[in-house]
């Protein structure tokens, strides 16, 4: 078992995990984590949401680098790196086959990952309060300059979440948007998703 404090059992995961379970248990926990579903709460409490949603990032980070260099996870065992279109990027999670019951929440899950990953690779992490932002819905969000401003910018994250993706991930992004679409999902997320030049965007 992963010792107590070390960046496996941040994910209380095995050294012996594979990519996929790893990867499963990082977006599970950062579902649980995220600040915005804690909004309402004390300072306090946010702050320290806030404070694990990091530690967890950077455990994900030092997992992920681990497992892409093919480290041993136990002694004779050697893990080949997840497959993905570049040494810097893992493989997109798989979504799910369908909306099924609880299947929206999973491809929101599933694209709130992709884009956490583009923006800390682009050396500019999604913040707390975006995360929040980007699930809330869109009647709730202010609109004016500086929205839009923030929007084009992280335009330009999605766009480069989805060319990591290469060509063959496009299709699951034009599924993802036509999905929420077709559910009614009407939050920031959405509007951004149609925003870059892919299939499923308008």
């Amino acid at each position: 078992m992963a010792e107590a404090g070390d960046p496996w059992a941040v994910l209380g995961i095995e050294r012996t995990a594979t990519p996929e379970e790893a990867r499963r248990a990082y977006l599970l926990r950062s579902q649980l984590l995220h600040p915005d579903r804690h909004q309402g709460s004390s300072p306090e409490l946010l702050a320290e949401a806030e404070r694990a949603m990091r530690a967890l990032n950077e455990a994900w980070a030092h997992v992920r680098d681990e497992l892409a260099e093919g480290a041993p996870g136990s002694p004779g065992e050697t893990r080949a790196p997840p497959a993905g279109p570049s040494d810097q990027q893992e493989a997109p999670p798989r979504p799910p086959p369908g909306p099924g019951p609880g299947g929206v929440d999973e491809w929101i899950d599933w694209v709130m990952a992709r884009l956490a990953v583009a923006a800390r690779s682009d050396g500019d992490p999604l913040q707390p309060v975006e995360i929040a932002r980007l699930r809330s819905p869109l009647a709730a969000v202010p609109s004016g300059r500086r929205y839009e401003r923030w929007l084009r910018h992280r335009t330009t994250t999605l766009e480069h979440a989805i060319r990591a993706d290469g060509p063959g991930g496009r299709s699951t992004w034009a599924a993802a948007t036509r999905i929420l679409d077709d559910a009614g999902t009407a939050i920031v997320l959405t509007r951004l998703l149609h925003r870059p030049a892919h299939p499923g965007g308008r």
